[in-house]
């Protein structure tokens, strides 16, 4: 009997090295493939695998052929680590060197003729912040950011630089905590300019982007103290690291994958962000009222050390443009797929334009770029929210010449006694 159960106990052993074993061979294909078993997965493959994409993508990227290729294998490189820890904002782009995308040290986008840093007082600086549309997918010199800068040195006496703080999934109150940070440790741009507005609808709940993560590890932890106290004062096991080790196994892992990515398909357009949430108006309100409340915080301080600070709203595909020109949303359409939450902020727009109005806060230094898609015949995006290269040029265009209009490029105001660098 015994030698009996332990024969199976051998046979059911090695059984599960096996698996582990396969499991590890297939991991790296298998894991990809389950990642893209999600609505967001799908409609990515959707939109690479349709033809009229594949033959213009390059195009919309401002790019050859040769070069989009040799732009995708970087990006491969690239995403597989692309953002590190940051205290407060809970992360920012990590450092990357690539010949299309390069992330510097402090975690600025490189940009064509990119300023010193620190930065030098015989430039005017300007610290530009926002999501992945202000980071921008693409080559570094067609950023908004840096076409920006191309089109200011033309019209301003002094050489303007501009540092690319945009970062993947950043809203308004990640960029008001990195300005802040940035001012404490002594940096005094001439403006810090926002340009936002899709990630605040995107992001409603006012969430971070890896909130979950953090949530999760620190529970993580609770539980390993729990367990080492326990196991210092009566002796018991820690069953935990035993079943974290068991997590870690291949097998286990595949398996989990596979469940994690049936859970999201059947969750699709309940929760994900990346779907079309029914909100009702008091969500929009909300949003809208935390993002006036954050660019207010955000002028409050910029004024107390002598900073400008501008905000400038940014297009979104959901507000004055008509879809019908938008050739990956097409696409994504015929998919049965939408614009992946990115309507949201088309529908938050008006609402905050009428609280601006309640509240009396248009003012020159809030630019809005919401209407500069209106009566355009032409498509103007990347993917469903991303700008084309062509679409980021008109765009810095038209920020320049607001900029310089409303004479935002004079000196800003004075800073209080004790806050300058």
């Amino acid at each position: 009997m015994l030698e009996n159960a332990v024969n199976v106990l051998a046979l059911a052993l090695a059984f599960f090295v096996l698996l582990n074993v396969l499991a590890r061979l297939a991991f790296p294909r298998a894991s990809a493939w389950l990642s893209r078993k999600t609505e967001l997965g799908y409609a990515l493959d959707d939109l690479r695998a349709d033809p009229e994409a594949r033959d213009r993508v390059h195009e919309w990227y401002g790019l050859s052929k040769e070069q989009y290729a040799e732009y995708m294998r970087e990006q491969t490189k690239r995403i597989k680590a692309s953002e590190v820890h940051e205290p407060f904002v809970e992360f920012r782009m990590k450092a990357f060197a690539g010949k299309y995308f390069q992330i510097a040290g402090p975690g600025f986008r490189v940009g064509r003729d990119q300023g010193p840093w620190p930065p030098t007082a015989k430039h005017y600086n300007i610290f530009f912040y926002g999501g992945s549309t202000a980071l921008h997918p693409g080559a570094g010199w067609q950023s908004v950011a840096s076409r920006l800068q191309e089109c200011l040195n033309s019209e301003h006496g002094k050489e303007v630089r501009v540092y690319n703080f945009g970062c993947s999934a950043y809203f308004s109150t990640q960029e008001k905590i990195l300005h802040s940070k940035l001012l404490a440790e002594g940096f005094r741009p001439d403006m810090a300019l926002f340009f936002h507005g899709l990630n605040d609808y995107y992001m409603f709940e006012g969430l971070p982007a890896t909130y979950g993560c953090f949530q999760e590890a620190l529970g993580e932890k609770s539980r390993i103290e729990r367990e080492r106290s326990a196991n210092r004062n009566f002796a018991a096991p820690q069953w935990g690291a035993l079943r974290r080790f068991f997590q870690s196994l291949p097998f286990p892992l595949l398996l989990e994958r596979a469940m994690q990515a049936l859970v999201m398909k059947k969750a699709a357009g309940q929760t994900a962000y990346h779907t079309d949430v029914a909100l009702d108006r008091a969500v929009y309100e909300k949003v809208s009222r935390r993002l006036v409340h954050n660019q207010r915080e955000i002028e409050a301080v910029s004024e107390a050390f002598g900073v400008r600070a501008v905000f400038a709203l940014q297009p979104v595909p959901g507000y004055n443009y008509d879809l019908r020109h938008h050739a990956p949303y097409q696409i994504l359409k015929k998919a049965g797929h939408g614009l992946m939450g990115q309507e949201r902020s088309g529908r938050g727009y008006p609402v905050l334009f009428e609280i601006m109005a309640e509240q009396g806060l248009e003012r020159p230094n809030f630019i809005s770029l919401a209407d500069m898609q209106q009566d355009r015949a032409e498509n103007l995006y990347l993917d469903s929210c991303h700008y084309t290269a062509a679409f980021a040029q008109d765009i810095a265009r038209a920020l320049a010449s607001e900029l310089v209009q409303r004479g935002l490029l004079q000196p800003g105001p004075s800073a209080l006694p004790g806050q300058q660098p």
